[in-house]
């Protein structure tokens, strides 16, 4: 068995319309840590941020997820620099890593995961594949 280099992965996002650039995502995540942590955004912070509601609700979303990560964090705000902070403080004893698509590599809460010191992946972005793709493919 293969010692992993992180103890836990962490992400925070939408995952509206889970498709194979997400499960790409997950994957990356599980190859890195041996726990994943999803930081998802509710339907109100999602709208804040992108300024459109996601097709499918958080309950959805959630349910989905909850096959590929041991551990979702709810996230109500456009920003979940105090969610990261808090799940931080908890898991000083841990390595973590922070694993994104690099679509949007100033995210919100980044300067928290600087301050933390906590290394950041990008994936490659899946320019074929993306829930707003998906979402105009549904009108």
């Amino acid at each position: 068995m293969k010692i992993k280099k992180y103890d836990i992965a962490i992400t925070a996002c939408v995952m509206d319309l889970l498709h194979s650039g997400h499960l790409e995502l997950l994957q990356l995540m599980r190859k890195n840590a041996d726990n994943l942590v999803m930081f998802l955004h509710d339907d109100f912070s999602t709208f804040e941020n992108k300024k459109k509601f996601p097709v499918q609700s958080y309950n959805h979303r959630e349910r989905n997820l909850l096959n590929f990560v041991d551990e979702i964090i709810k996230v109500k705000n456009k920003n979940p620099q105090e969610y990261f902070i808090n799940f931080l403080k908890k898991n000083l004893d841990k390595k973590i890593v922070y694993i994104r698509g690099d679509d949007w590599k100033n995210f919100p809460g980044i300067n928290i995961i600087k301050d933390f010191n906590i290394p950041i992946i990008y994936k490659k972005y899946t320019p074929e594949i993306s829930s707003t793709i998906l979402r105009n493919n549904l009108k």
